[in-house]
């Protein structure tokens, strides 16, 4: 916690008063110029609507605590009694401590903001006096929440907006970053007075801690003057740094956006020229018109709407200039929000300190039947309405300085009673004013709007607005293992009369009352769903993500029997998508392994955390020392407990979830197999151990329409020869398995193996060489044959011209074998045919045969009385050489 020791103290003697009074202000360390009507006045730097915790101690321990905010001044407290109802008295007070419950101090080491509470400790006081004033002074780095609730008291709090205005980035230098107004791109640091942009940063970071840590906080409002003087660096820089909001924003159009200009080393103004100057287009081609389009068109934002003039700038021929008019709208549950564009677009005085355009508003024709068709779409569709713009509706003197005039506010009193007298603007929020402010604002006695102003960021403020009244939303449910998406309206929220669901891949369905719509989704992405549905009259319509990744999952697997006392091992793989758009970041950043044993409640086994942020990110989870697998058997072949995997993000808005059936159980034993032996007949069966608590085995032996059990009482045994078989049964034997232990638990059976004896030949297939093939002689030649059996091959014999045997011994079904023809124990003929044939045995004793006709010639010549070296290829059963002096039977001479 912050501790700050310093404090000033004043104050007035009044010893007549029965009760102490407190004046408490809080002051900025910087000077500072606000606005109140009538008059600009010069308010000592006082930071309004500071919320302010007094607490006084006694001198005996006892103490006592207030909360109060500075409205307009002072926060004022008056004390009568200590806790114990004696009469307060400042003779006392033992000391004081002051601390600002709403507000922090930040320091920025490196990418992390690192935030602290504000207490202002042992704040100096007067034992005598009744009246005392203490003024505390804000630390430099300081920032500070304003808080708000809209909507009917009486209905809960359905969502949250948050607020920052009047950002001002540049503020304090003359020529932000590169040189000139068009010095794109930005360099990548915060100029020579950071001190503005680290306030906007610990501001975006503040709000993005609440969303992490909870937040219904659905989108930000950036309320205009995001830039101090509308450079292009200064737009590249805000626009970085609300990127990094972890909700979609939307941006306004303040009146230091408009024309680009710098001041020069004598501080005047150097302006982009008239001739070229397209108001609004810096702002959108260097901030903001990318995240205008992902606003319409992926980001959760439901029905965004273009004004006239976004696209397509028009030409004022009032000011001879080109301009765009950046206005909006969309809805959310009930609620209708209208983005105005009222800045001025008349240029302000080229002066010391001059440039750009006035601050005051305007109403214009480009953007006036848009607010007012927008309006009565509200109206028409039971909505409340919103009015978001940068100017408040209040006439702030010198008006044509800083608001609109007398004439404006005429014409939207008169467009208000034109549709009923009885309306105005609920809830106008702005900034603009730099202050904090809450007001009626009548024009002759006929309330126009109630103002809420929210103080600048660049002093360190934003707002989050609370939102009341009835919840229309949905639950999406997306599970990764079987791809599809649940969506169903929440819990507590209303039923619709009506509804139209689209899914965000093109595809929509609608229907009435309550519903569970499941959705498949077979491509990873971000999709945006957006639900409209009508209650009673009153239109709502809510807009999310359904996050669809790309998980794999290699343990355990889905319908898994684990034992008691087993530790599970997890590991799964998750692929976020990844948006073109910068600032949408996927990446899973948080899994929770919880688990539900039967009817039980869900509980936490694991939360592991991504804190590489890495995409895809492989989670790994097994505790040997932690929870381990209870001691509640599942009945068999039911998998009514479950792993699930929570994946968390803060755009995941509802469940993301990998959900894998188990039971607990006796593992069932695996690799089961039977083979059929011989002479004598018998079956041998083999398989693995996998459970630890088991006892022993059960074999079911099953042939026709009989069966017999055959129980092993040694869990170690791991095979089993079942010697009571009959070759002679055709479709042989089936059997498989099963464990038990001396609960009376039994593990599922395994797989059906098949064992029968073999009564079929082999058939036997000669590859090469081929029928009728011609055959070289006293060369080797290669032969190739195929086998197919039931049974392994015994032996194989092959016979080939003339008289040759090759016997080979063992499960030879594929092979290729090189032959010689060398020897020759019988005269040959060229031409005449010859058989070459190949015989196989199977282990059963079943022959098979294949036989063909081959053609020798010869074409080789060898002299007599050579000593040739005979190849032995294979297993010849006998090899003898004849070498024939002369021709016989037509052979050609050898010489």
């Amino acid at each position: 916690m912050k501790k700050l020791f310093y404090s000033i103290l004043f104050y007035i003697p009044l010893s007549v008063f029965p009760s102490v009074k407190f004046h408490i202000f809080v002051k900025y360390p910087f000077p500072d110029t606000v606005f109140v009507s009538d008059s600009a006045v010069y308010i000592e730097s006082l930071s309004v609507g500071t919320g302010v915790n007094l607490k006084v101690w006694r001198d005996d321990g006892l103490w006592i605590s207030e909360i109060d905010t500075t409205i307009d001044s002072s926060a004022t407290f008056i004390l009568g009694k200590w806790k114990d109802g004696t009469e307060f008295s400042p003779g006392r007070i033992q000391k004081i401590d002051v601390e600002l419950p709403n507000a922090k101090t930040f320091e920025i080491i490196g990418d992390e903001v690192i935030f602290e509470p504000l207490l202002f400790e042992n704040v100096q006081f007067s034992k005598d006096d009744t009246i005392q004033t203490i003024t505390l002074t804000l630390p430099p780095n300081t920032i500070q929440m304003g808080y708000d609730e809209i909507g009917p008291s009486d209905k809960p709090i359905i969502f949250k907006f948050a607020i920052i205005t009047d950002s001002h980035i540049g503020d304090g230098q003359n020529d932000f970053e590169g040189d000139g107004y068009d010095d794109a791109p930005w360099n990548g640091t915060n100029g020579i007075h950071p001190e503005v942009i680290e306030k906007n940063i610990a501001i975006r970071e503040a709000i993005n801690s609440m969303i992490s840590n909870g937040e219904d906080i659905k989108f930000a409002i950036i309320l205009g003057d995001e830039t101090n003087s509308a450079e292009a660096s200064e737009f590249i820089r805000a626009r970085v740094l609300f990127d990094s909001l972890k909700v979609p924003y939307i941006p306004v159009f303040g009146n230091h956006d408009t024309w680009p200009y710098y001041w020069n080393w004598w501080y005047f103004a150097v302006e982009q020229p008239n001739i070229v100057l397209i108001i609004g287009k810096f702002f959108l081609d260097y901030g903001f018109s990318l995240q205008y389009e992902n606003l319409l068109n992926n980001l959760p934002i439901p029905n965004f709407i273009y004004g006239p003039y976004v696209l397509q700038y028009t030409y004022l021929p009032r000011w001879n200039r080109n301009t765009y008019f950046l206005n909006f709208s969309f809805d959310w549950e009930n609620y209708h929000f209208i983005i105005g564009d009222f800045n001025s677009r008349e240029k302000a005085w080229t002066s010391y300190k001059g440039g750009g355009t006035l601050g005051n508003a305007e109403i214009w024709s480009q953007q006036w039947e848009f607010f007012w068709n927008n309006f009565d779409y509200a109206r028409n569709e039971n909505r409340e309405i919103v009015v978001i713009n940068h100017h408040p509706l209040a006439i702030i003197q010198p008006e044509r300085t800083f608001s609109f005039s007398e004439g404006a506010i005429e014409l939207f009193d008169q467009a208000l009673d034109y549709r009923d007298p009885n309306i105005y603007f609920k809830w106008w929020f702005s900034g603009h004013t730099h202050y904090n402010k809450h007001s009626y604002h009548d024009w002759f006695g006929d309330i126009v709007a109630y103002n809420i102003i929210t103080a600048a960021a660049k002093d360190g403020w934003y707002r989050i607005v609370a939102v009341r009244g009835d919840k229309a939303d949905i639950t999406i449910s997306y599970d990764v293992l079987s791809k599809v998406a649940k969506f169903f309206p929440q819990s507590l929220t209303i039923i619709p009369d009506s509804y139209i669901l689209k899914f965000g891949d093109g595809t929509s369905t609608s229907g009435t009352g309550y519903f569970i719509q499941n959705h498949p989704y077979s491509q990873k992405g971000a999709y945006k769903i957006e639900y409209e549905c009508i209650k009673n009259g009153k239109h709502y319509s809510v807009s999310k993500w359904c996050i669809v990744p790309k998980v794999s999952l290699y343990s355990p697997n889905p319908e898994i029997v684990f034992e008691p006392g087993e530790y599970p091992y997890f590991k799964i793989t998750f692929d976020a998508p990844i948006s073109g758009y910068p600032k949408i970041n996927f990446t899973c950043q948080n899994a929770y392994i919880t688990y539900k044993i039967q009817n039980e409640d869900w509980n936490l086994l694991a939360g592991l955390t991504n804190s590489n942020k890495l995409n895809p990110w492989t989670i790994e989870y097994y505790n040997p020392f932690g929870w381990s697998i209870p001691n509640k058997f599942s009945p068999n072949s039911v998998y009514d407990d479950t792993f699930r995997i929570n994946f968390k993000n803060p755009f995941y808005y509802d469940f993301c979830t990998l959900n894998i059936p188990f039971r607990i159980g006796i593992k069932t034993p695996s690799n089961f197999s039977g083979t059929a032996l011989y002479y004598p007949f018998r079956v041998k069966l083999t398989w693995n151990r996998n459970s630890n608590i088991a006892t022993g085995y059960e074999i079911k032996k099953m042939w026709g329409n009989d069966t017999v059990i055959i129980t092993i009482s040694d869990l170690n045994t791991t095979s089993y020869i079942d010697e009571n078989v009959d070759s002679t049964i055709v479709e042989g034997y089936r059997y498989c398995i099963r464990a038990f232990d001396n609960q009376g638990h039994y593990s599922d059976w395994s797989n059906i193996v098949n064992v029968f004896y073999d009564h079929e030949p082999p058939v036997v297939h000669i590859g090469f060489p081929h029928n009728l093939s011609p055959i070289p002689a006293f060369k080797t030649i290669s032969s190739s044959w195929g086998i197919e059996d039931f049974s392994p091959i015994n032996s194989i014999k092959i016979f080939y011209p003339y008289n040759h045997l090759l016997q080979l011994s063992g499960d030879i079904t594929n092979a290729q074998i090189s032959l010689d023809y060398y020897n020759y124990n019988n005269s040959y003929i060229v031409g005449e045919k010859a058989p070459f044939e190949v015989y196989s045995w199977d282990i059963a004793g079943n022959m098979g045969k294949d036989s063909i006709d081959v053609i020798v010639y010869d074409t080789t010549k060898i002299n007599l009385n050579v000593s040739i070296t005979l190849k032995n290829v294979g297993l010849y059963k006998q090899c003898s050489l004849y070498i024939w002096p002369f021709p016989r039977g037509g052979g050609k001479e050898k010489k």
